[in-house]
């Protein structure tokens, strides 16, 4: 018997998407595609979309009819629902996991938020700085000593005086990796 081939045999549209066609399309499309319908035999069709988990179990039981092979067994129907199973699973696993990434990153931006609205404002020289937006910028313009580089949270605890917790802390309040090498 010959290799089973998939044939684009058919043209489906979904309704909802003939919906989507812009008024000054439909006209001159989606009217005639219409009366052409009336010309053509009328065909009932089970329309199954490739993100839908039943879309390759439906291609391998209509490959198996067409090369004479005998249809699926209840027992690997069942190991197809497992398969799926798991990988819903594993997707509801990642998707909590990136929401949960995604709640600390929203309420990092709303502690960040309130310790910049509570900044108090420094007048030097005649300019207006916010205690804020001068420790941002002390830790962004921090170099390093070495020529090879230094970490940042080492070059933050050098120019601050402060312990490696503080100077670790200084640089993700500002939303800089402590671990990043910074140049002379």
């Amino acid at each position: 018997m010959s290799e089973f081939k998939r044939e684009d045999r058919y043209i489906v549209i979904k309704r909802s998407d003939l919906k989507k066609v812009p008024v000054s399309y439909r006209s001159s499309l989606v009217e005639p595609m219409f009366s052409l319908l009336s010309h053509l035999p009328r065909r009932e069709c089970l329309v199954i979309e490739s993100d839908w988990p039943e879309y390759e179990s439906y291609w391998q039981m209509i490959e198996r009819r067409m090369t004479g092979q005998p249809p699926v067994t209840a027992a690997e129907e069942l190991e197809a629902v497992q398969h799926w199973r798991g990988k819903h699973a594993l997707a509801v696993r990642e998707r909590d996991a990136l929401q949960q990434r995604l709640n600390a990153a929203d309420q990092r931006i709303d502690e960040l938020t309130a310790q910049q609205a509570e900044s108090r404002m420094i007048t030097l020289s005649g300019c207006e700085f916010s205690e804020h937006e001068l420790l941002r910028t002390a830790v962004r313009m921090v170099t390093g000593t070495s020529r090879r580089g230094t970490l940042r949270w080492v070059a933050m605890k050098d120019a601050f005086c402060c312990g490696s917790g503080v100077a670790h802390a200084l640089c993700r309040r500002f939303g800089f990796d402590p671990d990043e090498t910074v140049k002379p």
